[in-house]
């Protein structure tokens, strides 16, 4: 996400007005900063190895 420059709402297609304080981002930034990057690197390795839709 900070590799992107991108929401983490909007990666999930979570609707952002939504979202309110919930929202992936904020949440995230509520944590340590180790623990804000293992759940960043846990997530993008996800998305990475994430079949393809056919």
């Amino acid at each position: 996400m900070e590799v992107l420059h991108v929401d983490a709402n909007y990666i999930l297609g979570v609707e952002s007005d939504n979202a309110g304080n919930n929202s992936i981002d904020a949440r995230l930034r509520e944590l340590p900063e180790s623990q804000r990057q293992y759940f960043t690197t846990v997530f993008l390795t996800m998305l990475a190895n994430y079949p393809a839709a056919a």
